[in-house]
């Protein structure tokens, strides 16, 4: 059996035919041999380019540029959010919402679009005198009270109204203002009789 096995390849052949006699060292040799035939065949075959190594210098490009990554999704939109409290009510919100709903043109946004003021660009003061006054052309002997209108010369404390008009109390305080005038008025003549009489006297005397 030694003398079979150190003939090499002579030995693998003879093994090969007589399958059914071989002992299980026999099997064993024959499947390490067919590894190690596997390995050789694989070593002299050429070499995936993955196990080649780094590529030369004379197989190199020189202008390579890398290909541009094309966008496989849609960028997402960033939106603008607002970390301010919001001064409305959930029932306003709500308000809104359904008003928005069942009739657009009663919207409180659209409504106050419409009620918003005129920009006044620029501001001028005018004063309240008479152009021909600016001017200077007005005579010299009329007065400048002469050209007021009559809102301008009584400013009264409220409406004139005719007595057909006045309330009862409105009446009352007339006659009540009437009174007190009246007493006042009164309250002075005497003084101005005892001053009277005293001078009479003193000339008399």
């Amino acid at each position: 059996m030694r003398d079979v096995i150190e003939d090499g390849d002579q030995v693998l052949i003879v093994l090969k035919h007589c399958n059914e006699n071989l002992s299980t060292h026999e099997k064993e040799l024959l499947k390490l041999q067919s590894k190690i035939d596997q390995m050789e065949k694989a070593n002299l075959d050429p070499k995936h380019w993955t196990m080649q190594g780094e590529v030369p210098s004379h197989a190199r490009f020189d202008d390579v540029q890398p290909a541009p990554s094309l966008p496989t999704k849609s960028k997402r939109e960033v939106k603008e959010l607002h970390d301010s409290k919001s001064k409305k009510g959930l029932a306003e919100v709500y308000e809104e919402e359904y008003v928005q709903k069942s009739n657009p043109l009663f919207a409180p946004s659209t409504f106050t679009d419409e009620l918003k003021k005129e920009v006044i660009e620029e501001m001028s003061i005018q004063t309240n005198v008479p152009a021909i006054a600016m001017e200077e052309v007005a005579p010299v002997a009329v007065s400048d009270a002469a050209m007021l209108a009559p809102e301008e010369i009584f400013s009264g404390t409220g409406k004139i109204k005719e007595e057909l008009e006045l309330t009862q109390e409105e009446r009352k305080r007339r006659r009540a203002k009437k009174k007190r005038k009246f007493k006042a008025e009164s309250a002075k003549q005497p003084v101005k009789k005892a001053r009277d009489t005293t001078s009479t006297e003193m000339s008399k005397t």
